[in-house]
């Protein structure tokens, strides 16, 4: 079963209610969840993610979608 990540940004809003503000979307092809970002490089367009004890996960995203992802992080801090 395939779906664009619209549809998947509804079922997921639909399903979790307010946890779903967890997830975030990244650019045209991410959706993350907050809680585990761990470090952003705008410059290298480099997103990690981790738990801190076990994984350590690193993607690249586009310059633009990180930087929205810091001013979202920014204006919830």
């Amino acid at each position: 079963m395939t779906h664009q990540l619209g549809q998947l940004e509804k079922m997921r809003s639909t399903q979790l209610g307010k946890e779903s503000s967890l997830f975030v979307r990244i650019g045209n092809s991410l959706i993350i969840n907050s809680s585990f970002i761990y470090y952003t490089m705008i410059e290298k367009q480099k997103l990690t993610l981790s738990d801190v004890e076990r994984f350590d996960y690193s993607e690249t995203a586009s310059k633009e979608a990180l930087k929205q992802l810091k001013e979202l992080i920014e204006k919830e801090d």
